[in-house]
């Protein structure tokens, strides 16, 4: 879910037109869903049919697997956006 949506509102936002955007995820599972020609469990079909469809259409956007122990950072701001009301961005240059 949480892969959705970042690709929804990146798709869907002019700030990110041109920038190379890489989504990251600790499920191994998931990643490969999305970057494979399988579709895992037949009840993200159409999720993943929607996240493979933003990441064709945009070109300049990859999902990624990191490792949670890896990425703290991104692990506490998830945890934070799952408490909060409404969309959580985080935003910067590497």
């Amino acid at each position: 879910m949480a892969i959705h949506k970042a690709a929804d509102i990146i798709a869907i936002n002019p700030i990110f037109e041109g920038r190379k955007i890489i989504i990251a995820s600790d499920s191994k599972v998931v990643v490969s869903w999305v970057n494979s020609y399988s579709f895992g469990s037949t009840n993200h079909v159409k999720l993943i049919y929607n996240i493979r469809k933003n990441l064709s259409k945009l070109g300049n956007m990859e999902v990624i697997y990191n490792a949670r122990v890896t990425n703290s950072f991104a692990d506490m701001i998830a945890k934070r956006g799952s408490n909060m009301e409404g969309d959580l961005f985080v935003c910067g240059d590497l």
